[in-house]
């Protein structure tokens, strides 16, 4: 038995309509069975799977990690290690609250924190984290200390 089932695409945000098939016996009767679609065409699906393999390509290389981490020493912070932060984007997340401590109101010289923090904005200009009218607004903050 098929009942219609509208969704929203998840590629160009619009309602469509298809339909699904309902389980007709057993305790389930009624449920929905199977996968939801995600897309309302095949133009929609096949836009989605080459921005996941454009994502797909961005994962963070060995080298890049180890900057990061080197990143992480330069403030005096422990780095994290370990599959939850398989992903560049949690590092750096991670790495963004090591700078927010390191340039909080802790008893720290003043000199060795800006310094860290200029060293930092810059090696994440190295790794392309940032773009250089980035970096200049980072060091503006960095010249009012």
């Amino acid at each position: 038995m098929y009942k219609e089932y509208t969704i929203k695409c998840t590629v160009c945000e619009c309602d469509f309509t298809y339909d699904r098939r309902v389980q007709t016996k057993g305790v389930f009767s009624g449920r929905w069975m199977g996968a939801q679609r995600k897309y309302c065409s095949n133009k929609c699906s096949t836009k989605a799977k080459r921005s996941a393999a454009k994502t797909k390509g961005r994962a963070p290389s060995k080298v890049v990690k180890q900057q990061i981490y080197r990143l992480f020493n330069k403030l005096g912070a422990v780095a994290p290690l370990g599959q939850e932060y398989s992903s560049e984007l949690k590092l750096l997340l991670e790495l963004e609250e090591v700078i927010d401590y390191a340039t909080s109101e802790v008893p720290h010289d003043e000199i060795t924190v800006q310094q860290n923090y200029i060293d930092a904005v810059n090696d994440m200009l190295e790794l392309g984290v940032i773009n250089s009218d980035q970096q200049i607004k980072m060091m503006k903050i960095a010249e009012k200390w």
